[in-house]
């Protein structure tokens, strides 16, 4: 039996350490960080590939170094890293199909996590297939679990689940953040005097509405002030 648990709350840590602000991640920038060396076929000579691919045609793991097929398509290369990198984080020590069964989830959800379809609207298999940068039927398999998962009661989800969903929340004003202080940050492309920008805004009813629409001033301030103009706000 696997343990869907176990698989999460790894999957979890893994977005907490490597600080996992967008999609679709970067599998090559995760393994660097979690000092894992990834080493392609093509790169080893005549003799040593075709041992490799005896061994799988896909990927494979040893003492922390996945070795993977790189004549394959790009979604199956990043499928099967992930799923090595699975095997390594969850010490794997033999081939068993539930293991197999745990590294394909782990794969599965540090691609495309179930919470992070909260975020977003209704997507088809097309849109889920190119935010995850995965094939479409890895996106048919997201979608069909992503709606057992969302079935189930909120009081009935893992704890690591809960934990990842705030880490995705956290990254994601994280990377807002980034952004807006690379517009503030970034030198002014115009030196010429520009005309302000006026932008109408809905007149605050009570005090709530009032900061919100303070808040969004400031913002529209800072990137306007970025290209070098001003804002009138009626």
């Amino acid at each position: 039996m696997i343990n869907e648990k176990k698989v999460i709350e790894t999957v979890a840590e893994v977005y907490k350490i490597c600080q996992i602000k967008k999609f679709p991640i970067d599998c090559v920038e995760i393994l660097r960080i979690l000092n894992i060396e990834l080493v392609p076929y093509g790169r080893l000579s005549k003799d040593k590939r075709n041992a490799c691919m005896k061994i799988s045609p896909d990927a494979f793991c040893m003492n922390e170094t996945i070795f993977y097929n790189d004549f394959n398509i790009y979604t199956r290369i990043r499928f099967s890293v992930m799923h090595e990198l699975g095997h390594i984080l969850m010490n794997h020590a033999a081939n068993d199909p539930d293991k197999e069964r745990e590294a394909d989830l782990f794969a599965s959800w540090m691609l495309s996590p179930r919470v992070d379809l909260i975020l977003c609207k209704k997507l088809t298999n097309a849109e889920v297939a190119r935010r995850y940068d995965v094939s479409i039927k890895a996106a048919e398999v997201t979608i069909e679990d992503y709606k057992k998962w969302q079935n189930r009661s909120r009081l009935h989800m893992y704890t690591a689940e809960l934990e990842l969903q705030k880490v995705l929340d956290i990254q994601k004003k994280k990377n807002q953040a980034d952004q807006i202080e690379k517009m503030i940050n970034r030198p002014r492309l115009y030196t010429d005097h520009l005309p302000p920008v006026t932008i109408k805004l809905r007149k605050a009813k009570n005090k709530r509405e009032a900061e919100e629409r303070q808040r969004l001033i400031n913002t529209l301030e800072e990137v306007y002030y970025a290209k070098g103009r001003e804002i009138i706000v009626l």
